[in-house]
């Protein structure tokens, strides 16, 4: 492991990317030897498979949004206020003001 973190930056991608195409090829090269599973086998493997796409979807993209979003309300709601203001000010209409 040494080894490794003592390489230059790129060069450690290339061998990642290399090691990990490498796994990819070999689980999926699985399938020219595999007979044809029956329904039920595929069924499961499809309701993991969303499942974990589920799962992945909100701790990497849902999670920290909310996060963010929680750090970032009372500054937005600011922001807004003064936007407004700085319309009503100048005689620009708000959405309160302009007749349907």
């Amino acid at each position: 492991m040494e080894w490794f973190a003592s390489q230059p930056a790129p060069l450690q991608a290339l061998m990642a990317g290399i090691f990990t195409w490498g796994l990819t090829t070999l689980g999926a090269g699985g399938v020219f030897f595999a007979h044809k599973p029956s329904q039920k086998v595929l069924d499961v493997m499809l309701g993991f498979a969303g499942g974990v796409m589920i799962a992945a979807s909100y701790w990497s993209l849902l999670a920290p949004a909310i996060g963010l979003s929680r750090m970032a309300a009372s500054a937005c709601w600011l922001s807004r206020r003064r936007l407004l203001a700085a319309a009503a000010r100048h005689g620009a209409s708000t959405p309160s003001s302009r007749n349907g």
